[in-house]
């Protein structure tokens, strides 16, 4: 969710809009305008610096709010800081004041706390863009450290306390929930602790209270509890006493054969209080079943958005007047084992859904204050959330609909606190290992990556891919083909669509992990702004949904629609297009997809909050399949051969609409490099910004009116192909649309060529393979690019004289600023600097052209390359 992107609005056909340009500087200070006819607020209509949504302060979110949470002095100056922090919601009934107590599960850190309030928010961008705090001023803060010890250890050194500590040293376990009550449980050096933080009245005033209770243990242990320093105080009682040394108070615990349990009570002086009150017995809590926190339900309506073909769309609306004013932001989608689909929130919610089919849908909360959950996976009946920074199974241990327990899986990543830090989504391979993407925080050994989860949870959580940026998809076949969809931005010409690999890299260079990087995988599909600008996941349709049987689809999370991908191999090289399916828009942002187990449709989750064009808060779609005969009015593949394209089409086509004038055809690249998007680049050897119209030479159907062959002599390798068509099917009904693809590979001409023949070929940053038939004697092959920022350009001539006929294969890879070509298998070139990243494009000449190729390039030898 990445999601700082631009959007520009298009009609379901795809037609195109102009493209808005923007310096990175005003990112976060635009949001599109959205169609005032929705009744939108006016905050939606305008940019970010307009934007105030303070909605989620007001939310119930239960007795535990997570997130990266700053301990603030009155001056705002950051005191202490939770990465994955934990607060606790104490007070604020039974005419108790409002109180909070901070933990980060990181370090096992009792941090901070405060009386009087909860958390204090930013009101820009719904509160999503920045970090919370303290609502009053602290009653205590703890540096960030190691401080459960043994009596002669000392704390562990490290430069980021956003990793957790080594397990031996501890590991937090679990969350517990009775009734409004929370109760903490981690181990240290292998021994089981619960604390319990409370609110209580102690000598004549409210106080911070932290009840522990230490599982039987051979060795003595040591809490640090607060600092001297700033007049911050503690006392003690129970089984543990209170020492005070160079001004940091430490809880001693005595090893023993029971369990010791003992409470820290905050800002009181230790040698001066009253009655420290009951210390609580943990285990005996965590034995009692709590009753239900949010009991009522909430039912909404199912509204039929319409059909196309054999496929009904059905929107579910969710709830957004709840009692609990939960923003419904839903970012996660699974499925009970009865088919019931399980969402999560932005804002730490999990809902399940029940009685779709009836019309009126039944919501119920299920589980609350989750680190920003954006995927769910329910693996044998378990339910499995990702928040940020923790795979966490939520538990119903009393069958009551609710989660009892918040159990860590695994949280061995690093969990930043910057904007965007969002673990986004939650797959299984067929071994059951986990997979997510690890957005934002990129000085992280972990940021802009996809990571992988041992499926037991054990060991650190390994970076399988690397380079995304802000990615908010992700997607696994059932043969464990991982994709994923790139948003468009600094390093990301425009969006893209990946079959992802193990250790490729996706573009992002500040997220390469790797100094030897130089260039990116190339991806399956790139997509401009009129096709998505934003997106979501991709979905690998199951083998018995119709027309669709089988295929790829993709969600576009800005423009709010379905794709269906038409891939397509050329010589093992993976292209395709990307058509939208007239299914009618989301109304939020779609960006998680599944089909149901039970009833075979295809589900979306959906929510706003960045650059989107739907005008809720978020959604619940459900695609069905109606009527599998009814053929789909749109192409459903897309091939290429040698100067020819292949239209594909279920409906049967008109033939005398099959007219080269009812095709249109541009082609253009983009510039990779760490500007904000990309122009459009020609793809021509004139190195001019804009697009190329291609002519479209014949138009036929040779072997039937469902599929049409385009001859395209001037078709090239571009990194965009956009196909437009205005058919008529056998009935008459238009057939309008537009395909955008991406052809890495442009057939070759299989004819041989002549010594006087000039042929172009665009390489655009990628490896290409040139062959030919015949004599190509006192020929050279000159690379050229387009002027970079600074306005410079390069050129190199490659010299490919042969002395007799046969075939001769050139291969040439541009890496950034390393080129290394290879004639018949023979490296004629290995370096050559350049500081452009755009697209390179090559050129056979004669020998009595040279002349004129030196006279308007500026041609380097390759001897003597060019220094930074």
């Amino acid at each position: 969710m990445p999601f700082v992107l631009l959007l520009i609005f298009i009609s379901a056909l795809g037609q195109d809009a102009t493209r808005t340009v923007l310096d990175e500087a005003d990112e976060r200070n635009w949001t599109p305008n959205t169609d005032t006819s929705w009744g939108n607020p006016e905050w939606r209509r305008f940019g970010d610096a307009k934007i105030r949504d303070d909605r989620f302060m007001a939310t119930d979110y239960g007795p535990v709010y997570s997130a990266t949470i700053a301990m603030r002095a009155d001056n705002a100056r950051e005191l202490g800081r939770a990465h994955k922090g934990m607060g606790f919601r104490l007070g604020g009934r039974d005419g108790m004041p409002k109180a909070m107590l901070v933990y980060d599960r990181n370090l096992l850190l009792c941090q901070g706390g405060w009386i009087g309030g909860w958390t204090r928010h930013s009101d820009e961008r719904f509160g999503l863009m920045d970090i919370p705090s303290n609502e009053t001023p602290l009653q205590f803060v703890m540096p960030a450290e190691q401080v459960w010890l043994r009596p002669d250890e000392d704390p562990i050194e490290r430069e980021s306390w956003c990793f957790p500590l080594p397990e031996e040293d501890g590991r937090f376990e679990s969350l517990h929930l009775r009734n409004h009550d929370a109760i903490l449980q981690y181990t240290v050096h292998g021994t089981r602790i619960f604390e319990h933080p409370t609110l209580e009245h102690i000598d004549g005033q409210w106080r911070l209270v932290r009840h522990i209770e230490v599982a039987p243990d051979d060795e003595d242990l040591v809490l640090r509890v607060a600092d001297l320093d700033g007049g911050v105080f503690a006392a003690i009682k129970g089984d543990a006493s209170l020492h005070l040394d160079r001004k940091r108070f430490s809880a001693m615990i005595p090893s023993g054969t029971t369990p010791r349990r003992f409470k820290i009570v905050h800002a009181v002086d230790p040698d001066n209080h009253g009655d420290l009150g009951l210390v609580i017995d943990l285990t005996a809590k965590l034995a009692t079943a709590g009753a239900q926190r949010w009991p009522e339900t909430v039912s909404t309506t199912v509204e039929v958005v319409g059909a196309a073909g054999p496929y009904t769309h059905d929107r579910i609306v969710p709830p957004f007047d709840n009692p609990w004013k939960s923003l419904m932001f839903l970012g996660g989608l699974g499925f009970q084992p009865n088919g019931d689909p399980i969402v999560s929130t932005l804002f730490g919610d999990v809902w399940i859904v029940s009685d779709i089919d009836s019309g009126a849908p039944t919501w119920k909360r299920f589980a609350t204050g989750l680190y920003q959950p954006l995927g769910i996976k329910v693996v044998d009946g378990e339910i499995f959330v990702i928040e940020r920074g923790q795979l966490t199974q939520l538990i119903d241990h009393n069958d009551d609909g609710e989660a009892d327990e918040y159990r860590n899986i695994n949280n061995r990543w690093h969990t930043p606190g910057d904007a965007h830090c969002y673990d986004i989504n939650l797959e299984t391979d067929p071994d059951g290992n986990w997979f997510f993407v690890k957005n934002g925080g990129w000085h992280t050994p972990t940021g802009g990556c996809i990571l992988k989860i041992n499926a037991d949870g054990s060991d650190d959580a390994q970076v399988w891919a690397t380079g995304f940026r802000h990615c908010n998809s992700l997607g696994i076949s059932d043969e464990g083909q991982l994709a994923s969809g790139g948003q468009q931005g600094n390093w990301q010409p425009a969006t893209r669509l990946d079959l992802n690999r193990q250790g490729g890299f996706y573009g992002l260079m500040d997220a390469a992990h790797d100094d030897e990087r130089a260039f990116y995988d190339r991806p399956l599909l790139w997509m401009p702004l009129a096709c998505d600008n934003s997106a979501g996941d991709p979905i690998f349709a199951p083998k018995d949904w119709g027309p669709l049987s089988n295929a790829l689809l993709h969600l576009s999370w800005g423009q709010c629609w379905v794709l269906h991908v038409l891939q397509d191999d050329v010589e093992g090289m993976h292209q395709g297009g990307a058509v939208v399916l007239p299914l009618g828009r989301c109304m939020a942002g779609p960006a998680r997809g599944r089909f149901s187990p039970i009833d075979g449709n295809l589900y979306i989750a959906g929510c706003m909050g960045w650059q989107t064009w739907g005008p809720w808060d978020g959604s619940l779609d459900r695609i069905r399949l109606t009527d599998s005969a009814t053929p789909l009015p749109t192409p459903t593949a897309l091939t290429a051969s040698t100067n020819t394209l292949v239209l594909h089409f279920d409906v049967s086509v008109d033939p005398t609409s099959i007219e080269p004038s009812n095709f249109n055809i541009r082609q253009w690249n983009y510039h990779w490099s760490e500007g904000y998007g990309s122009a459009h680049w020609r793809t021509t050897m004139h190195m001019e910004e804009g697009e190329d119209m291609v002519a479209v030479e014949s138009a036929s159907a040779p072997t039937g009116r469902n599929v049409i062959h385009l001859h395209v002599p001037d078709l090239r390798p571009a990194m965009q192909t956009r196909i437009g068509y205005d058919l008529r099917d056998t009935h008459g009904l238009p057939l309008q649309g537009v395909v955008y693809a991406t052809t890495h590979r442009a057939p070759q001409p299989t004819a041989p060529l002549a010594q006087d023949q000039l042929e172009t070929t665009t390489l655009h940053n990628m490896t290409i393979d040139l062959a030919w038939k015949g004599r190509v004697a006192d020929a050279v092959l000159m690379l050229r690019a387009v002027p970079n920022e600074e306005g410079d350009m390069f050129g190199l001539d490659i010299p490919l004289a042969a002395d007799g006929d046969g075939d001769h294969e050139l291969h040439v890879v541009a890496l950034d600023r390393h080129i290394l070509a290879v004639l018949d298998g023979e490296v004629i070139v290995d370096h050559f600097e350049t500081d452009t990243r755009v697209p390179l494009s090559g050129r056979l000449v004669r020998e009595g052209q040279w002349p004129q190729v030196l006279q308007r390039f500026e041609v380097r030898p390759i001897s003597d390359p060019p220094k930074d």
